[in-house]
């Protein structure tokens, strides 16, 4: 495959429509790897010690984006981010699907988001300081809401989060958007899709 082919599948992104496929061919054959995430706009996969779950056919990035001015929703979609920019470094360093990997997880798990997201930026330059200074807003947020039941005083760019929700959710958004961009740079998600494919007929054939 030649460079310009290479960027062109780069920029083209992940096929959704090959992720359902997959999705259903996890689910029918049974057969599986120990350790995949693969994500798009709509569609997501996590296998994870051989479990397997999933979000299909959901909103456009509704795998992150709270629906409702909630706390619980907003920290469970900043649980998100951060077990995604965790799954980037993973990638980075031994291969998404490594199951090895693992140790590495416990090893994140102890590290602040800060520092994490610092090394994406400033040592492997894989995000740049919009995105490091959109997260780092969002993160304000989930700083002040784990240590506060009331959702009506958190601020968001200088205004009540009630009044800015709609921007948050499209920063939420722009945040995926980029880290799903970063992560099919360094882990080719169609390419995966494919060789995942012939594993499991090559099993089946056996």
């Amino acid at each position: 495959m030649n460079r310009k082919k290479k960027d062109t599948e780069k920029r083209k992104g992940i096929d959704e429509g090959k992720l359902i496929e997959l999705g259903n061919i996890l689910f029918k054959e049974r057969i599986r790897p120990q350790r995949l995430f693969l994500v798009g706009k709509k569609e997501y996969i996590r296998i994870y010690k051989g479990l397997i779950s999933h979000g299909m056919n959901m909103e456009d990035y509704g795998a992150v984006v709270p629906r409702r001015l909630d706390r619980g929703e907003i920290l469970d979609s900043f649980s998100k981010i951060e077990f995604f920019i965790n799954e980037i470094i993973n990638a980075k360093l031994l291969g998404a699907n490594n199951i090895k990997s693992s140790l590495l997880d416990s090893l994140l798990e102890q590290i602040d988001l800060f520092y994490k997201i610092r090394i994406l930026r400033d040592n492997w330059k894989l995000i740049g300081h919009d995105l490091f200074e959109r997260i780092m807003r969002t993160k304000d947020v989930r700083n002040v809401l784990a240590h506060e039941w009331q959702i009506s005083n958190v601020i968001y760019k200088k205004q009540l989060l009630k009044i800015h929700f709609k921007l948050f959710q499209d920063d939420l958004k722009e945040i995926w958007k980029e880290l799903i961009e970063v992560y099919d740079k360094i882990y080719p998600q169609n390419r995966r899709i494919t060789d995942i494919k012939k594993q499991i007929e090559k099993i089946k054939k056996k």
